[in-house]
């Protein structure tokens, strides 16, 4: 499968994002990509109210992507957008994927909100105007089986493991990274889980200003394969470029390397049933105990 990364410098125009955003699609399509993948934020990045006002006119612009994904006849990523929650405070941060149908099978809400403090003193607080989704999804698309997280999901291994459990051998991370923690982890991160679950990792990424957090983006768009190698990396420029992504190298790397049939599922349970043990020997001990 021939996969294209699209990294974005999106600011606070909409219309702008979403016309940059066709372009880059639209060249994919032509250069042979079968999937796109935008970043995290690739519609909007700008004041929390400004975000509020947009997730209540998302409606006609994603029927707009899933009209050119249906034209082009290609898998399309949203990497993520704002959608209502009901709480006219907050909004989900959600990413769209599209079949060449048109249809969508999945629709993620970004499960872990990030908080960091920047080198400045500043804080970033997610939680302020966004609210935490409570779903993991998967979905299997003939050899593919793909993993949906979001940005600041990348750190949590657990997430991915049970990602893994359910066939995973794609992950997506669109993001929207901070500079400072982007020049610390991302390579390492991106790198980690696609090792520790010998799949694929698909991170496209935002780059430049980010004018809501009031931060640099650290871009570096990747794709590394279920052996940690990096098959695509980006710059700190807006761009795509497009991989060949061969699902043979998951079967490859997971018989060289059976790491995935030694992990051990029953721990959970033994753990489990080592507490009870521990808390029913402390009851018979204490006075009164049976």
């Amino acid at each position: 499968m021939k996969v294209a990364v699209v990294q974005m410098n999106s600011g606070s125009d909409s219309r702008k994002n979403q016309e940059k955003a066709e372009s880059f699609i639209r060249q994919a399509a032509k250069d042979g990509a079968e999937l796109v993948a935008l970043p995290e934020n690739f519609l909007f990045r700008g004041s929390a109210r400004e975000m509020q006002d947009l997730c209540l006119k998302l409606k006609p612009i994603t029927l707009q992507f899933n009209r050119l994904a249906q034209e082009l006849k290609i898998r399309l990523l949203l990497g993520s957008v704002p959608e209502p929650t009901g709480d006219r405070g907050k909004v989900f941060n959600t990413s769209i994927f599209i079949l060449p149908t048109g249809e969508v099978p999945v629709r993620y809400k970004k499960l872990h909100l990030f908080s960091a403090m920047m080198p400045d003193g500043r804080e970033i607080n997610e939680s302020r105007s966004l609210r935490g989704g409570n779903r993991i999804q998967t979905f299997k698309d003939g050899e593919a089986v793909y993993g949906f997280t979001i940005c600041y999901d990348l750190r949590f291994p657990e997430l991915f493991r049970i990602m893994l459990q359910s066939g995973a051998n794609l992950f997506f991370v669109p993001a929207n990274f901070t500079k400072p923690t982007g020049t610390a982890h991302w390579h390492t991160l991106i790198r980690a889980r696609a090792i520790e679950n010998l799949s694929f990792v698909v991170a496209p990424a935002q780059c430049g200003f980010d004018s809501g957090n009031q931060v640099d983006a650290f871009g570096h768009s990747m794709v590394v394969s279920p052996w940690g190698d990096i098959l695509l990396e980006m710059g700190e420029d807006e761009g795509m470029k497009i991989v060949d992504v061969r699902f043979e190298a998951v079967t490859e790397a997971r018989k060289k390397l059976p790491v995935i049939s030694h992990i051990r599922t029953d721990l959970i349970r033994l753990e489990t049933r080592d507490r009870r043990a521990e808390a029913e020997m402390a009851t018979q001990s204490r006075p009164g105990g049976r």
